[in-house]
C-alpha cells in the first residue's frame, strides 16, 4: 500500500530569524483544580492510579493511596459525589486498576489486571456488565511501547492494550468484550526502538521508545520517539495509511541537565563519585546531544490527535532532589517542559501550546475538546488533577 505522506507541521520560517521556533500559537490555562493540599479522604489524593473524564465532565479517579479502596468521583464542579465499586474478586471488585475509560453515557469501565477483566458501571455506579479481559501473554514481561490502554471507540466498542508474542498490541472489541480483531505496533517501532538498561542495570537516560495511541475510530497511531514521524494504522493491518511529521527541531539538553542526568544515574547505582565512570546509553552511544522527538501521542474523542513532545529544561523547584544514596552532591534536579501539538481528524497541523502548570503523562492526560485534564504536583510533591483549557489566539 502506498504511504501518503503529509507535509504537516509548523509553517517554515526564516532561518535569520530571531524567534523561538517553538514558541506556542495558543495558551492552555489553568482553569480548575480538583483535589485538596490536606484534608479528609475524598477531597485529597494519596497516588493517583489511574484517572478519567466522561463527556459531562466529571471526573472518576482510582486513587491508590485511598483506604477506602473505591474510584472516586466528581462532578464537573470538582466536588466529591461518591465511589465507584472496590478491590477485591467478586462482580464489580477489580485489583490492581490498569486503566479507566470514560462512557459516552457518563459511565465508566474499568480493567483490572490481576482478575483480568473489565467491569461497565452506570452514571450511578450500578455494575452494568464485565467481561474476561486475558488476552495478554501470561508471565511475560511487558515489553517497552506495552500500554495497558482501555478505550471505548466510536461504534461503542472498546480498545484494548495487549502484549502478544512479546510484541505491543491493540485488541478492539465490540460492546460486550467479544474480539473483533488485533493491531500491532510495527516492528519497524520497536524492535530497533527500545531503550536499554546500562552497567547495574540503571535505566538509560531518555531512551527511545514506541509510541502509539488508538484513534476514536479504531485507527491507530504510532510512531518511535527517537522519529519525527508518525504512522496511521487501519485495525488489523501493519501497512501505514498514512503519515505526518513535524518540522521542528530536537531539543538540546542544557548543560545542567545533563549534569543532573548523569548525577542521578550514579545514585540510582549507588556509585562512589570517585570512581565515575563515562556513562553510555542505548547502542553504545554517549550520553544524547537532543532529546526525543516525541513523549506521547493521546487521541481525543472528537477526533483530534495531540502530540506531547520534550521541550526545554528547567530547574525543579528546591526540595525535590533525589537524596543522599551515594555521596555525590545533588546538584539541583531539572523538569522537561512539555509541548504539545494539536493535529486535527485529517491529521493537519492546528497550533503549538504549553501548559501553564507541569503537568506529567503518567498517568495519561485526558483530552475534551479544547480542554485537558492532567496530573500535576506541588512544589510539597501533592497530587492534584488541573483542567486546562485551550484558548486559541
Amino acid at each position: 500500500m502506498a504511504v501518503a505522506v503529509l507535509a504537516v507541521g509548523c509553517p517554515a520560517r526564516d532561518p535569520a530569524s530571531d524567534a523561538d521556533p517553538t514558541s506556542p500559537d495558543w495558551t492552555l490555562r489553568l482553569d480548575q483544580v480538583i483535589g485538596e493540599l490536606e484534608g479528609d479522604a475524598e477531597q485529597t489524593f494519596g497516588r493517583v492510579g489511574q484517572f478519567a473524564v466522561t463527556p459531562d465532565h466529571s471526573v472518576f479517579v482510582f486513587d491508590i493511596g485511598d483506604a477506602e479502596s473505591g474510584i472516586k468521583k466528581y462532578g464537573r464542579d470538582g466536588q466529591f459525589e461518591g465511589r465507584f465499586g472496590r478491590r477485591g474478586r467478586g462482580p464489580g471488585e477489580y485489583e490492581h486498576v490498569q486503566s479507566i475509560a470514560a462512557l459516552t453515557g457518563s459511565g465508566v469501565a474499568v480493567r483490572g489486571a490481576w482478575n483480568r477483566r473489565v467491569s461497565v458501571f452506570d452514571a450511578d455506579g450500578r455494575l452494568v456488565r464485565e467481561w474476561a479481559a486475558d488476552h495478554d501473554d501470561a508471565g511475560e514481561r511487558r515489553p517497552r511501547g506495552y500500554w495497558p490502554l482501555l478505550s471505548q471507540l466510536r461504534d461503542g466498542g472498546f480498545a484494548l492494550g495487549a502484549t502478544l508474542g512479546g510484541r505491543p498490541a491493540m485488541i478492539r472489541t465490540d460492546s460486550l468484550g467479544a474480539p473483533l480483531d488485533t493491531t500491532f505496533v510495527p516492528e519497524r517501532h520497536w524492535a530497533m526502538c527500545i531503550g536499554t538498561t546500562i552497567d547495574n542495570e540503571v535505566p538509560a537516560p531518555y531512551p527511545p521508545r514506541p509510541v502509539w495511541t488508538v484513534l476514536f475510530d479504531g485507527r491507530m497511531a504510532t510512531g518511535c520517539s527517537d522519529a519525527r514521524v508518525v504512522e496511521v494504522l487501519r485495525p488489523g493491518q501493519e501497512a501505514p495509511a498514512t503519515s505526518f511529521s513535524l518540522d521542528h527541531p530536537a531539543v538540546e539538553f542544557a548543560k545542567g541537565h545533563r549534569d543532573y542526568e548523569i548525577a542521578y544515574m550514579n545514585y540510582q547505582a549507588g556509585l562512589d563519585p570517585v570512581v565515575r565512570r563515562t556513562w553510555k546509553t542505548w547502542r553504545g552511544e554517549d550520553f544524547p546531544e537532543h532529546k526525543p522527538f516525541f513523549r506521547h501521542l493521546l487521541a481525543a474523542p472528537d477526533g483530534d490527535l495531540w502530540v506531547f513532545r520534550y521541550g526545554k529544561s528547567t530547574p525543579a523547584p528546591p526540595g525535590t532532589g533525589f537524596g543522599d544514596k551515594s555521596r555525590d552532591a545533588a546538584p539541583p534536579p531539572w523538569r522537561d517542559e512539555v509541548v504539545l501539538e494539536v493535529f486535527d481528524r485529517s491529521f493537519v497541523h492546528q497550533g503549538t501550546t504549553r501548559a501553564e502548570v507541569p503537568i506529567e503523562i503518567v498517568p495519561a492526560p485526558v483530552v475534551r475538546g479544547d480542554t485537558l485534564w492532567a496530573l500535576f504536583k506541588t512544589e510539597l510533591g501533592v497530587e492534584r488533577i488541573a483542567r486546562l483549557v485551550l484558548e486559541r489566539q
